[in-house]
């Protein structure tokens, strides 16, 4: 996972990511970055197929990956507190 995670840093310009595998066969990654508040849907769509290309590339060994998300996270911080807002993508069809 370390090196799936320092790729998508490195290719993608990104700062902060959380990647969690689940059941062994499902995969989200989640990306907080500001600047992709402002991208559209379809921007936002296309990084995640890019990014499920990268994934299937780079899994090698790892157990068959069978779904997978991108999610896109905003926070806003406050005095008192944040907000957090996601929108969730499908790396692979």
């Amino acid at each position: 996972m370390n090196k799936l995670s320092n790729e998508i840093k490195e290719t993608y310009n990104i700062k902060s990511i959380d990647i969690k595998m689940l059941r062994k066969d499902d995969i989200i990654i989640s990306l907080t970055d500001s600047r992709f508040h402002n991208f559209s849907s379809e921007k936002k769509q296309a990084l995640a197929n890019q990014i499920g290309e990268l994934v299937s590339k780079l899994r090698g060994d790892m157990t068959k990956i069978n779904t997978g998300e991108l999610l896109f996270i905003n926070e806003t911080n406050f005095i008192v507190g944040k907000t957090t807002e996601s929108e969730s993508f499908k790396m692979f069809e």
